[in-house]
């Protein structure tokens, strides 16, 4: 039978025991919490690495680079992330900074803080140097456009050449309040790394210029696929203009973002309704260059009335993002209702981009 100094003895060495785990716990934490604040300094250090200062007007360093159709900052603590991989959500996360920019999937934006060193000026803000924001390893410039939010500056690029291996933007700092004598920093270079993605559609010397293909009693023709130059516009612009020569037999094209005129009479028939799919282009690494909320349209000639035609083909144009030297090969992705059945067939030529149009 147990004894009451039995009871006593066990309660001792069960105190024992416990002390002895929560001392080894304690000594076994010690290298855990020393390794958490390496990988913070770490972090800390490595959002700094940009860092940039003009000492008499501001201390520049880039934050964070998202990517994709909407571009957000995620402002966790280095910690919070390390736990977000592995699956343990921490439940004090700020929320994200959205972009005020709607994108594509080859979309980016850079984000970056700035403290001003110019007395009297609390708050500064960026502007490009030269005629682009943008430039990448290959010399290629791209416009940018600035994303204002509080204590973070965004600058939004539409697209981009993906053969690009590096991204710089190129910027100055000047006051908010402008006056004739703004005082102006340096230029700060803030570079990112990209992974060009695998190429999808074959190479240029293996496509041709001109296809032809049948299906479910639709013939459909494309060919002399020109990219114009570069433009500098606004936002909804477009970087640049893509042209190809089109007919169709048997059918009519048939998507939203296809021009009414396009689409003629047959626009929103009984017969067909109106179309809800959406025909896009493609460059050499599946990514789309279409711009959401455009059209592709039949090119006018100066009366803006009479569709231009070469050879029997009408002449289509529509503004993209995302075009460059390594856009040699474009995959269109154009749906035709049948005119007989009313059934929507897709089509998907691929073709090499015969030369850049002057503008």
């Amino acid at each position: 039978m147990e004894t009451e100094n039995d009871k006593t003895i066990e309660s001792i060495n069960e105190t024992v025991l416990r002390t002895r785990l929560w001392r080894w716990s304690a000594i076994l934490s010690i290298p855990i919490l020393l390794g958490l604040l390496v990988i913070v300094v770490f972090h800390e250090q490595r959002e700094y690495t940009q860092q940039q200062s003009d000492p008499a007007i501001v201390t520049a360093w880039l934050v964070g680079v998202s990517y994709g159709k909407s571009p957000k900052l995620i402002q966790n603590s280095p910690i919070q992330n390390m736990f977000d991989k592995v699956g343990l959500h921490l439940s004090s996360s700020t929320p994200p900074i959205k972009s005020l920019y709607q994108g594509t999937r080859g979309s980016l934006q850079i984000w970056l803080k700035d403290k001003s060193l110019l007395p009297g000026h609390p708050k500064l803000i960026c502007h490009r140097v030269g005629e682009t924001a943008f430039v990448d390893n290959f010399g290629q410039c791209y416009q940018g456009f600035l994303d204002l939010h509080p204590g973070v500056i965004g600058v939004f690029l539409p697209g981009y050449d993906h053969s690009a291996s590096s991204m710089t933007c190129i910027l100055h700092w000047v006051p908010v309040t402008t006056y004739r004598h703004n005082p102006v920093s340096k230029p700060m270079r803030f570079t990112v790394d990209l992974t060009p993605p695998q190429r999808i559609l074959p190479a240029a010397a293996t496509v041709s210029d001109a296809v032809t293909i049948n299906r479910d009693g639709i013939t459909l023709s494309v060919a002399d696929v020109q990219l114009s130059n570069p433009t500098y516009g606004s936002y909804l612009e477009g970087q640049r203009e893509i042209s190809f020569n089109i007919k169709v037999h048997g059918g009519v094209p048939w998507a939203k973002n296809l021009s009414p005129s396009i689409m003629d009479t047959q626009y929103d028939t009984p017969a067909g309704g109106i179309p809800s799919s959406t025909a896009k282009i493609y460059d050499p690494y599946g990514i789309p260059m279409t711009i959401p909320h455009t059209f592709i349209r039949p090119m006018k000639a100066f009366d803006d009335k009479t569709i231009i035609h070469v050879n029997g083909y009408e002449v289509w144009e529509a503004e993209i993002n995302g075009a460059g030297r390594s856009t040699d090969v474009v995959r269109l992705h154009i749906p035709v209702r049948n005119s007989i059945s009313h059934d929507v067939v897709w089509f998907n030529p691929v073709l090499r981009v015969g030369h850049i149009l002057k503008l």
